[in-house]
C-alpha cells in the first residue's frame, strides 16, 4: 500500500476513535431537564400518586418544607447492563479497527496489536461506575386557575419523566 492510504486510513481511523472515547464519556451525562405537565387530578390525588410512584422505584423524600415548597426525592439509579455490553461492544469494535491498521503500520509487532482488544471491556466497566449515581428529583403541584386540574413543575433525569408520563396520564404545557 502506498503512503497516502496508509496514513489517510490512519487518520481516518484516530477519528472514529476520538468520537467513540466521546460517545462513551456522554453516556453518563447528566440529562436533568425541567418540564411543565398539566394533570386533570387534584393536587392530593397527585400527590399521593407521586409518593405511590416513587416509594415503588426505591426513592426517599430528601426535602420536604411545606404545601408550597418543592418536594424532593432521591434515589440509586442503577446502570443499565445492556448499555455496558453495548459500549463494550462499540470498543471492541474501534480497537479491531485500530489494530488492523496499525498491523499495516507496523508489520513488525505482528498480530500482537490486537491484543488491544482486551482493553474494550473497560468502556462499559467505564460507564456502569459513572452511571451508578444518587439522582434527585424535584417538583411542585399547583393548582391549575382554569379547569380545577393541577400544574406539575418537576426538574428530573428526561428517562424519569418518560417513565412517569408513561405511568401517569399528563399533558405537557407551556
Amino acid at each position: 500500500m502506498d503512503t497516502v492510504t496508509v496514513s489517510s486510513t490512519f487518520l481516518l481511523t484516530a477519528l472514529m476513535l476520538v468520537g467513540l472515547v466521546f460517545f462513551i464519556r456522554a453516556s453518563t451525562k447528566d440529562r436533568t431537564v425541567i418540564t411543565r405537565l398539566a394533570s386533570q387530578e387534584s393536587v392530593d390525588s397527585l400527590h399521593q400518586q407521586l409518593k405511590d410512584y416513587f416509594d415503588e422505584r426505591s426513592y426517599r423524600v430528601k426535602s420536604f418544607e411545606g404545601e408550597e415548597s418543592p418536594i424532593t426525592w432521591e434515589g440509586m439509579v442503577q446502570a443499565s447492563i445492556a448499555m455496558a455490553l453495548f459500549l463494550s461492544f462499540l470498543a471492541v469494535i474501534g480497537l479491531f479497527c485500530l489494530a488492523l491498521v496499525l498491523v499495516i503500520i507496523a508489520p513488525a509487532v505482528g498480530k500482537f496489536w490486537f491484543a488491544l482488544l482486551l482493553l474494550s471491556p473497560l468502556a462499559g466497566v467505564f460507564y456502569a461506575k459513572r452511571a451508578e449515581r444518587l439522582e434527585e428529583v424535584s417538583y411542585r403541584i399547583r393548582a391549575a386557575q382554569d379547569d380545577g386540574g393541577c400544574v406539575l413543575s418537576i426538574s428530573a433525569h428526561r428517562d424519569e419523566i418518560i417513565s412517569l408520563q408513561q405511568r401517569l396520564t399528563f399533558q405537557e404545557t407551556t
